[in-house]
């Protein structure tokens, strides 16, 4: 409480906070561990004295420091790292180095205390030094009256006078109140003392940098020790702001400043003239002149500025209570010390009135982040809440510690050093090669790509077009690559501030889409080695029989693989093939990571048990013996030697059950999160883990299946705040979640659905049969174990199985169709217009302007209108597409077209196969006539438009590519032509529309004749609904019993219920509603099937208080049980369990009477302590000590 007082009640106030027994506690979960750590407050850096933390080591001295331009604050743990001890330098710009050395003197009396280890430091006290903290000890320079002590206090203190070192605590002053505590079973009251202490040096005297040296306990709060403060003062003084608002002025340039700054210079120009014609102004000028400019500064920065607020974010649910609070605390421990310094000793009821204080400080502090926590949460946005899974995050954020350089060199302490030590270990220059190669750059080879210049337009475009999680990489590809890696420089951000700029010889920048392109070039030499024919075989009449040896690489990752009938055979090959491989590394200026060579046997045999390891010299004279690994990851999955993948999915599992265990604290069964944000949580973030690579490993086995269901099962409790003992088939229903086996099938139909997506040249596509890449010879597939009848029982591979859900006659899309420099809108400036549906506007009106528009393009003999339209009916089960598309000139039709598109189509494919025959059709037309310039084109959907000139590869990427050569070639041959596509309203009279819908309809009627057999978002769609039936197909033939079986008569569904989205924000109703249809809920029957041993009888008297009774009959919800009669007359349970009508009357029902709580009532609102409520407690009991320092 003591940290979390400081930071919010006093950040106005101080920059710096030095604390001794800080507090440390529960920060979050990493990796399934508890992870331990300090207050963390926005707005505040902590820094811990040491740099390796363990379970059991918790510092016992710290600082916080608020982050500010003009100084910075090093941590000196080269010259010590112990917990019980801080060294702090801190700069500030023209000023000399001021040092605070934080110390807790835990044990006195012993030669191991950190005041007597301080005395061997080698530490140059040649710049202002203060050394303050808990000395813990006891002599008559600064005590009350005359103390005993030991020869190590005599010591410390000469020693602190050898070296100059002056005490700045007035003699007597307390600094630590008495207490009340338990020692071997007795009670004891200690006397106020004074342990806390401040010394400084001489060049600190002299400067006079440590000023306003006071003890204030009014900042000690819940401590047992009363608080120090100082000023870090090197003669500068404040300037008084003459504005009264502080502003903030980052995000405002200089040229932005002066241009708001002339205009009201030129209004002040003539009194500021006529003041300076004077030759001699008098001081009323002076003065007028003086406020005249300050004026328009003022005015300025009032304009073009922000002003600076603190962030409401920093300490939300710290309010004017918590603050009236506080100062009570404050208040009683000013009283305190005022009495102690008076009378040498404490008065029992102060010490009752600051324990009476504080225990309501404690106790608002909770109710007020509770408070705050379950506002946010219930109120929280879609878009909120992928921040709230940093709540439970436990990440330590400190500062950078001192930077070992080298041996002979001491460790870099200030920002700079730090930036230069890693420049010099990341930036090192390339080494020398044995040979230099100097390809010939400036011929021009036959399959050169010809440059294409960029555009300002073009990367603007290229950067705000794509996902802000995404890198832009339309434009980037065609950068000059020997312009993008030479002369480059590069700065280092260390804690936040970055440094200067230096060239740089190696390396490129962070996150370019150039460095995979770029690797892949660097490796091609060393893949070649081992591609045929520059790969040896084996020879033939080797018994084992080996494979030639592979090599795989992704950037830097390579594994190298062979398979033969003897392990040992294939550790001898898979030696050589590194050696080689690391040769080559050499020649081109590279070395292999020792330490990350991985070796694994893969085989199912029972007779290759043994596990033979590889021995390298390596070239740092070292020998390495590489043995064998249980699992081996790659590129994320684990893979054991039987390919079982079991240690994989436990792997998977443990990291959903940890992402499961923080979303816990995000929500309980009565308040929290919705339930709808926390499935999609789950759904996003839980979900893709512990499924990751799923078509790969997955085999339907128990032990692959039984990890990942313990996941589900309690993401499901958690989502429907449902107990621990409801039946998870009844959730998944209630949350919409399928079973994991059918979210498994689901991820391998579409990934099987991603293979018409690759190139046909991909290594995937490659291993396939022929008809998959067009005829060309497959890639030799790797060897398979033979099967004792393998004629009659074939063998089929996990690739075969997930190509077996798609078909290479479906929507094949082209991942390289467009070069990176394809022409956009941004090529045809002020000639071709994309206007898509605006945000805001109701229809009527859009309407009555699109009809505007038209009707003034009905007299203009070079434009033609062209509306297209796709339409999708569903008849006796199934679902067929069809397009159109119309064209008038002048007002009068002029061509019409219709397409069918089958019943392998979405509504999606339907509109830009529409505006595809739109653009063939209008082209044609306008070249026959000759006089055409202008093109309008209109749809009724937004999605086709936004895409339909944008041949990414996506669903409908041939109607794309198709509509944007037609409009390119028209643009490029007609230098006047316009083309305009646009969004406009359907369904509201407009003629052109209606008549494409009409033709639409007819369409859909008509036999397939589209370029595309089935399409990507229909193959994607069916694959969805194939596991929705198979789901509902166990669903019906489910034997439907147990307390739930009322309820489960709604069939299940991939999307949520009514009843699930209508109380997204009544999270404690929802949580009753579920526990009410399963029945396990309060009531006396639950508690009667478990044994969990409170009463099974109803207040009213019925012997069992069961679901049918508080719903039919019990007399306490007499008055609300007529809104289940208006949808049961008898109040038949499974009507009003099971049925949508019956839910939401139900709903209701619980609202109102408050039924299946544990109180049996409504539930109360939670109100505020009250400090008038608050018991005045015995001053002789334990004084209770927080943790905070």
């Amino acid at each position: 409480m003591v940290v979390t007082n400081l930071l919010n009640s006093y950040c106005r106030d101080f920059d710096l906070f030095i604390l001794q027994e800080p507090s440390w506690s529960f920060m979050g979960q990493d990796k399934g561990k508890a992870v331990m750590g300090p207050v963390n407050l926005q707005g505040w850096v902590p820094i811990i004295p040491i740099t390796h933390i363990t379970e059991d080591t918790r510092p016992r001295t710290m600082t916080y420091y608020r982050p500010r331009p003009d100084f910075s604050v090093t941590l000196r743990t080269d010259l010590i790292e112990d917990r019980d001890i801080q060294i702090i330098d801190i700069r500030q710009p023209g000023h000399p180095l001021t040092t605070i050395i934080n110390v807790y003197n835990d044990t006195p009396s012993g030669r191991m205390c950190i005041l007597n280890r301080i005395r061997e430091l080698e530490f140059p006290f040649d710049h202002p030094t203060i050394i303050t903290g808990d000395f813990n000890l006891h002599h008559d320079m600064w005590s009350r009256g005359h103390v005993g002590h030991d020869q190590m206090t005599e010591e410390i203190v000469e020693w602190l006078t050898e070296k100059g070192f002056t005490l700045l605590n007035p003699k007597g002053e307390i600094t630590h109140p008495s207490r009340t505590h338990t020692l071997n079973g007795q009670r004891r009251t200690e006397r106020p003392s004074v342990i806390d202490l401040s010394f400084v040096n001489g060049h600190a005297r002299q400067r006079d940098t440590f000023q306003d040296w006071a003890i204030d306990p009014s900042l000690a709060h819940d401590s047992d020790h009363y608080a120090i403060k100082f000023t870090i003062d090197h003669g500068r003084k404040e300037i008084e702001n003459p504005c009264g608002i502080k502003y903030n002025l980052k995000d405002v340039s200089p040229a932005e400043w002066l241009e708001a700054f002339h205009p009201r210079l030129e209004e002040a120009r003539d009194i500021l003239d006529n003041i300076l014609s004077h030759p001699t102004p008098s001081t009323d000028q002076l003065d007028l002149f003086v406020n005249t400019l300050t004026t328009a500064l003022q005015d300025t920065t009032n304009k073009v500025a922000k002003a600076r607020r603190f962030s409401p974010n920093a300490k939300p649910w710290w309010d004017d209570d918590m603050k009236e609070a506080a100062e009570r605390v404050a208040d009683a421990r000013r009283e305190q010390r005022i009495i102690e310094n008076i009378l040498g000793e404490s008065n029992p009821h102060i010490r009752a009135k600051i324990k009476q204080s504080r225990n309501f400080f404690k106790k608002l502090c909770k109710f007020k982040k509770r408070e705050w926590a379950t506002n946010v949460l219930q109120n929280a946005a879609t878009n909120d809440i992928w921040t709230f899974r940093k709540w439970s995050t436990g990440s330590r954020n400190y500062p950078t510690p001192p930077i070992a350089r080298g041996h002979g060199l001491p460790r870099a302490t200030s920002h700079e050093e730090k930036c230069d030590a890693l420049r010099n270990e990341l930036y090192q220059p390339p080494p020398e090669l044995e040979e230099v190669y100097t390809p010939n750059l400036e011929t021009a080879s036959p399959d050169d790509f010809t440059f294409e210049p960029v555009s300002e337009e073009e990367v603007r475009e290229a950067i705000f077009n794509n996902s802000s999680n995404t890198a832009p990489g339309h434009s980037q590809i065609s950068y000059k690559v020997l312009n993008f890696l030479s002369n480059r420089e590069a700065a280092i951000c260390l804690d936040g501030i970055r440094g200067e700029m230096h060239p740089v010889q190696n390396g490129i920048p962070q996150g370019s889409p150039v460095s995979p392109i770029l690797a892949a070039f660097y490796t091609a030499e060393l893949l070649e080695i081992f591609t045929p024919p520059n790969n040896s075989q084996p020879p033939a009449t080797s018994p084992d029989s080996p494979t030639k040896i592979n090599l795989l690489m992704y950037v830097d990752d390579g594994k190298l693989f062979v398979s033969s009938n003897s392990l040992e055979t294939n550790t001898i090959l898979l030696k050589n093939a590194y050696l080689e491989a690391e040769a080559w590394l050499r020649r081109a200026g590279l070395s292999p990571d020792f330490s990350k060579r991985e070796l694994m046997h893969y085989s199912r045999r029972r007779k290759h048990n043994s596990n033979p390891s590889i021995m390298f010299n390596d070239s740092d004279g070292a020998t390495r013996i590489v043995t064998p690994e249980a699992t081996v990851r790659w590129l994320g999955v684990h893979f054991d030697r039987k390919l079982r993948f079991e240690r994989h999915v436990k792997i998977l599992a443990a990291s959903g059950e940890n992402t499961v265990s923080a979303l816990t604290m995000l929500a309980n069964t009565v308040r929290g999160l919705s339930q709808v944000h926390l499935r999609r949580l789950y759904t996003a973030c839980v979900i893709p883990k512990i499924l990751y690579a799923c078509p790969a490993w997955w085999n339907g086995t128990r032990y692959q299946s039984k990890p990942l269901e313990k996941v589900q099962n309690r993401a499901l409790r958690l989502i429907c705040a449902a107990f621990r003992t409801t039946p998870i088939t009844a959730l998944e229903i209630e949350a919409s979640i399928p079973p994991i086996r059918h979210q498994i099938h689901l991820h391998i139909k579409r990934c099987a659905i991603r293979f018409n997506k690759l190139d046909p040249n991909n290594a995937l596509i490659r291993r396939l049969p022929n008809s998959w890449h067009d005829g060309q010879e497959p890639t030799p597939a790797p060897p398979l174990p033979p099967h004792p009848n393998k004629l009659t029982h074939p063998r089929s591979t996990t690739l075969q199985i997930i190509a077996s859900h798609t078909s290479p006659a479906h929507e094949r899309i082209q991942p390289f169709l467009i070069p990176p420099w394809r022409r956009t809108p941004s090529h045809y400036p002020g000639r071709l217009f994309i206007n898509n549906c605006p945000v805001s506007s109701d229809k009527d009106t859009l309407k009555d302007q699109h009809i505007q528009l038209v009707e003034g393009l009905k007299s203009n003999i070079n434009a033609i209108v062209v509306y297209s339209d796709g339409s999708l009916v569903k008849q006796s089960g199934f679902q067929r597409a069809g397009a159109a598309t119309v064209g008038f000139h002048c007002g009068s039709e002029i061509f019409s077209s219709r397409m069918g598109l089958g019943g392998h189509a979405e509504i999606f494919d339907a509109e830009q196969a529409a505006l595809m025959m739109s653009a063939t059709k209008a082209v044609d037309f306008a070249r026959n006539q000759g006089n055409i310039t202008h093109l309008h084109f209109y749809s009724d959907n937004s999605s086709a438009i936004s895409s339909i000139f944008d041949p990414k590869p996506r669903g409908g990427q041939l109607y794309s590519y198709t509509f944007c050569n037609k409009i390119c070639d028209f643009l490029d041959n007609n230098p006047q032509a316009q083309i305009h596509i646009s969004w406009c309203p359907s369904h509201c009279g407009i003629l052109g529309n209606e008549r494409a819908d009409q033709l639409a309809k007819e369409a859909t009627q008509l036999a397939h004749n589209s370029p595309i057999g089935v399409t990507r978002t229909n193959a994607l769609r069916r694959a969805k609904l194939a596991v929705l039936k198979t789901w509902r197909r166990e669903w019906q033939r489910s034997n439907k019993s147990g307390g739930y079986a009322p309820s489960n008569r709604i069939p299940p569904s991939l999307k949520p219920t009514p009843h699930f989205a209508k109380l997204k924000n009544q999270r404690e109703l929802f949580g009753r509603l579920v526990q009410c249809r399963t029945n396990h809920t309060y009531s006396g029957e639950f508690r009667k099937r478990f044994n969990l041993g409170d009463p099974i009888q109803c207040p009213c008297g019925e012997i069992v208080e069961s679901r049918e009774h508080i719903l039919c009959a019990c007399p306490r919800y007499a008055n609300s049980r007529h809104m289940l009669r208006k949808v049961s007359r008898d109040v038949f349970v499974p009507d009003i369990l099971g049925t949508k009508e019956g839910i939401t009357a139900l709903v209701d029902f619980l609202k109102a009477s408050g039924a299946f709580t544990r109180t049996g009532s409504c539930p109360t609102t939670l109100r505020p302590p009250a400090f008038d409520d608050e018991p005045l407690p015995n001053p002789d009991t334990d004084d209770s000590e927080d943790d905070g320092g």
